[in-house]
């Protein structure tokens, strides 16, 4: 972490009248300015899209000089070498049914050591962490079942006694069929001070479930506003189309799609390669999406470069640099979208159409089942004149927008973080 902090004293909760009450305590940096502890949920440094929504708040809190946070974030999807180079504090809490009893034990043991060695080692107990940002993505959901969502009403339950803010980061929500999951997100959205669908048809399922309250708010993907970082070196992908495949396309679609995903991309591969362009393959998620990638190359005749670059905010850059981005990660269409790139999208669920609306591009969503006849003008209005320029000039005035609605987004949320509720 940057700076050095110090505890006093260690925050041990008090139970009264069936809640707990965490007494006073204070957390300061050497220089003597008051900490606010932070914990960012649902990240992870697998999924660089998880990745990147903990880079976009870690760039917020960063900037805001009111609150002085410092930013925490659980031991699940990350190493300790990961949070400490990301500059957050390792939360000791793990989000698991199965081993539940990791978080207690760890919170009591640490509970026995001096705050200046749990400072020393960059730990932070969860009855000192004062508000948390939930940075899910798309996890409450019928396709995703209820058991994320039931882990993390208990989670909420929790926080609420220990007076911790909760903040739902704009993310996809719903449908909300499933009574289980229902019950559990109905819940959540009460127990939270801020909920922000990022796209009108998760609002509408919040709505349906939750009636309309003043603290459920629409509000865009809020990694729009982070800052890429242009890798050195040879850059094979320097106007150069890029390919970002997902597996769940594999998983998470209709039968005939899920066969035709791969032949989708390899067509679409060697249509550029005809019209003497170099594509690539990037890797957004580094476990399941590499396999496709693979898969895909054993499928050509000419050979593809598969970049693996393992910084978020480097993958934007990346993005940023291509001439065309063709992606079914929902991050990686914003990562392009909002640097001005041109897409060609595929996608499982709802939020790919509600994003491509956003930025005004509704017909750059297509189906792996797509003609041939039909997908060829797609791609080559996206890399020749003049349309190129007028798509470009499109997306550049929906980003302003977009942008703007973040930064009005991030606001309320520092707002409601200094305030007394």
């Amino acid at each position: 972490m940057n700076g050095s902090l110090c505890w006093l004293p260690s925050a041990i909760p008090i139970q009264k009248s069936g809640c707990l009450i965490r007494p006073k305590r204070c957390c300061i940096r050497c220089a003597g300015t008051a900490k606010m502890i932070i914990e960012i949920k649902g990240v992870n440094f697998v999924n660089k899209g998880a990745e990147l929504m903990l880079r976009a708040a870690l760039q917020q809190l960063n900037s805001w000089e009111e609150v002085g946070a410092t930013a925490a974030i659980g031991l699940k999807g990350s190493s300790f070498k990961q949070r400490r180079q990301a500059g957050v504090a390792h939360l000791a809490w793990l989000d698991s049914r199965k081993l539940f009893f990791v978080g207690p034990l760890l919170n009591g043991v640490l509970g026995l050591l001096p705050p200046a060695l749990r400072q020393r080692w960059g730990w932070v107990r969860l009855p000192e962490v004062e508000a948390i940002l939930d940075a899910s993505g798309f996890a409450y959901s019928d396709q995703f079942g209820p058991v994320y969502p039931e882990l993390m009403r208990s989670y909420y339950r929790r926080a609420k006694q220990y007076g911790q803010k909760i903040v739902l980061l704009p993310q996809a929500f719903g449908p909300f069929t499933h009574t289980r999951m229902a019950e559990a997100m109905q819940e959540i959205v009460q127990l939270a001070d801020l909920v922000y669908a990022r796209d009108p048809l998760s609002y509408d399922h919040l709505v349906t479930l939750n009636g309309r309250q003043p603290h459920i708010k629409l509000a865009p993907d809020f990694t729009n506003l982070v800052q890429p970082i242009i890798p050195q070196g040879e850059a094979v992908w320097h106007r150069q189309p890029c390919i970002i495949p997902n597996e769940r396309m594999l998983a998470k679609t209709a039968a005939d799609v899920q066969a035709n995903y791969i032949p989708f991309l390899i067509q679409i591969v060697e249509y550029l390669q005809a019209k003497g362009l170099r594509p690539f393959l990037l890797v957004h998620e580094t476990q399941a999406d590499l396999a496709v990638c693979q898969a895909i190359t054993a499928g050509l005749a000419m050979a593809v470069p598969i970049v693996r670059e393992p910084d978020a905010l480097k993958i934007k850059g990346i993005i940023g640099q291509s001439l065309i981005t063709v992606s079914s990660r929902y991050h990686g269409l914003i990562s392009s979208l909002a640097q001005g790139v041109p897409v060609l999208a595929t996608g499982w669920s709802h939020k790919y159409q509600m994003l491509l609306e956003d930025y005004n591009c509704p017909e750059s969503l297509v189906s792996p089942l797509i003609a041939t006849s039909d997908l060829a003008p797609l791609l080559d209005s996206m890399i020749e004149e003049p349309y190129r320029t007028q798509l470009i000039t499109r997306l550049n005035n929906a980003n302003e927008q977009l942008q703007w609605s973040t930064s009005a987004m991030w606001a309320d949320v520092k707002t409601m973080l200094l305030s007394d509720k």
